[in-house]
């Protein structure tokens, strides 16, 4: 796993609207970052293992930008363990509701009554769920261009 439990609840007791990450079993908390971890360990990271076989993301060497060097970051960097929480966050408040459900599914829209509501159809269900942890992750992710 990317985080510990007591720097979660580091991060956590900082964090406005947390009231209800707050009040979780320390088992419960540790699902949820675990497979928050598992889901940012996916991406693809920028660089490469220091050690082609290590079970971990970090230590990585990765290219110093605007240079032809290189560096070793040996641990998990704040951004990427900020991340982990925000995802951890948003899977405990957003995975078991039903409009997640439906989309997993491929639900592209639901009419209950006289409302209706349509579903985004172009982000993949396994994409990160909080918008937070890509804004975190922005800089340690391989990006796409048009060439």
């Amino acid at each position: 796993m990317l985080v510990t439990l007591p720097e979660s609840n580091t991060y956590f007791s900082t964090r406005p609207f947390s009231d209800d990450w707050v009040v979780l079993s320390d088992s419960d908390k540790t699902k949820f970052l675990t497979m928050a971890s598992n889901r940012i360990e996916r991406l693809p990271f920028i660089g490469q293992k220091e050690i082609d076989d290590q079970t971990t993301l970090f230590p990585r060497v990765i290219r110093v930008r605007g240079s032809s060097d290189y560096t070793t970051v040996e641990s998990t960097p704040d951004e990427v363990k900020w991340a982990v929480y925000e995802e951890a966050f948003a899977i405990f408040k957003y995975m078991n509701s039903e409009i997640y459900k439906l989309r997993e599914q491929g639900v592209q829209s639901a009419s209950r009554g006289g409302l209706s509501e349509a579903y985004e159809t172009y982000r993949p269900v396994e994409e990160l769920m909080s918008v937070m942890a890509k804004s975190y992750l922005r800089d340690w992710l391989v990006q796409s261009a048009r060439i």
